[in-house]
């Protein structure tokens, strides 16, 4: 006789009553166990895993007011494993935890509140509900308070209050809190500016793999800011960033190499990689990619890819100091760029 097949909210059958206690109990109704036979399927600890299994004994648990258990069908929903991706699913489960003050639950509504998916996008309630759940010891909220802070989202701008929770965070191992702190100590705001700190958080958060850091730490390497001057070192850290898709630390690798400075001087792998930087968008190295191209560095001479390249970043300065009119430096570098395209049109006689 053929069996009927189970669909995916079907909880399983098994062969033998009694021969799985947690199984029986989640059968029989127990929260607490339906919750860890939903962890069961979702680790594929004591099962194979099977996402559609645990989004069932999940909801089965949430719907009977579990906190953890709607936390988690909230984060399933969010993510789209082993159900539908439904973020207004999500934010409904989330906050029916939150309302239960389960920490986590509180953070990712926070977030879908920051995104605005599945929920009207509200800074101020994102501020509020990233500060509550911070003040309860989640540590990416605590990063994110400090951001908005930073920012003026949701809340008065205020740097001084941001390193204080960039501090809390980074001190409890958050990479990008670490890295946020050391840009404070870089810049100097909220802060008294200290590029030995800048350094020495930089380089904790570049450790745990944080391409942002693994670019400034070396950038202060390359130039000797807040650590001995160690080009070489400099090279590393470029190139692990740059291997995390990091545009301007892969401008920068290509740019030792074309000095070589800490690393073999060789023209054709700087033009391959500001080529890289600059279809990136990074203005710098389409510059240096337009140079490239104008004395044939590393490649044959092309008058016309010079021009392109050369216009491509005159177009991303003028971008940015539209969007930023405090950002004087774009100005300046906007000249070279420009100065540049001069040089090749006369080049094409045009």
């Amino acid at each position: 006789m053929l069996l009927k097949k189970r669909g995916p909210d079907q909880s399983p059958a098994r062969d033998k009553p009694g021969t799985d206690p947690l199984r029986d109990a989640a059968e029989r109704g127990d929260p607490e166990a339906q919750c860890s036979m939903g962890q069961r399927y979702f680790s594929g600890q004591g099962a194979e895993q099977d996402y559609a299994q645990a989004v069932y004994w999940y909801r089965k648990a949430a719907e009977q007011g579990a906190a953890q258990a709607q936390h988690l069908l909230g984060w399933f929903c969010q993510k789209g494993l082993g159900t539908n991706q439904d973020y207004a699913e999500a934010a409904g489960w989330y906050r029916k935890a939150a309302d239960q003050n389960f920490p986590s639950a509180i953070n990712n509504l926070a977030w879908l509140y920051q995104k605005g998916y599945g929920v009207p996008q509200d800074y101020s309630e994102a501020f509020r509900l990233f500060s509550r759940a911070a003040e309860l010891g989640v540590i990416p909220a605590q990063y994110s308070v400090g951001l908005f802070c930073a920012r003026g989202w949701g809340t008065a701008r205020d740097p001084a209050e941001a390193v204080r929770w960039y501090r809390k965070a980074a001190e409890q191992g958050d990479r990008q809190a670490q890295y946020r702190l050391g840009f404070s100590y870089e810049q100097g705001r909220g802060v008294e500016q200290n590029r030995e700190e800048a350094a020495r958080w930089y380089r904790k958060a570049a450790e745990q793999g944080e391409p942002n850091a693994q670019f400034c730490l070396g950038y202060f390497l390359d130039k000797g800011l807040g650590v001995e001057q160690d080009r070489a070192e400099a090279a590393r850290w470029y190139r692990k960033a740059a291997e995390q898709n990091h545009s301007g630390a892969t401008a920068n690798l290509a740019y030792l190499h074309y000095w070589g400075f800490g690393v073999e001087e060789n023209d054709a792998e700087a033009f391959r990689l500001w080529k890289i930087a600059a279809e990136a968008g990074n203005p710098a190295a389409q510059e240096n990619l337009a140079f490239c191209y104008e004395d044939g560095v590393g490649t044959e001479r092309n008058p016309a890819e010079a021009e392109r390249w050369y216009r491509a970043a005159a177009e991303e300065r003028k971008r940015r100091a539209d969007a930023d009119p405090t950002r004087t430096e774009e100005q300046k570098k906007m000249a070279e760029t420009l100065a540049g395209l001069r040089r090749v049109l006369r080049m094409r006689g045009e």
